[in-house]
């Protein structure tokens, strides 16, 4: 699909987004990771760093908090896969994460 600007194509994510969010029998995702992939939804195709995902979310950084959005990650991993958004979150480098089109 070709999109005319990077904001339509954000529209068009979100909508897709919010649809698998929403599907009555599918699997949801909570709070926290919502925030996380609604972050990185409004940065997609770009390298948004870990720790200041971690700071939006949660307001503060520790050695649990840093374990906790791991295990938050790894849900929206598996979620975008079993709901077939085309969108995954490769392993991140360096603390940056990003998320994309499946190629």
């Amino acid at each position: 699909m070709k999109y005319l600007d990077e904001l339509s194509f954000k529209r068009s994510l979100s909508r897709r987004i919010t649809w698998v969010l929403h599907k009555p029998t599918e699997k949801r995702l909570t709070e926290i990771p919502s925030k996380i992939l609604h972050e990185l939804i409004e940065n997609i195709d770009q390298k948004v760093d870990k720790r200041e995902l971690i700071y939006k979310v949660w307001g503060d950084h520790d050695y649990f908090i840093g374990r906790s959005f791991d295990v938050h990650l790894r849900k929206i991993r598996q979620f975008l896969k079993d709901t077939g958004s085309g969108l995954e979150i490769p392993r991140s480098v360096q603390g940056k994460i990003i998320l994309e089109q499946k190629r």
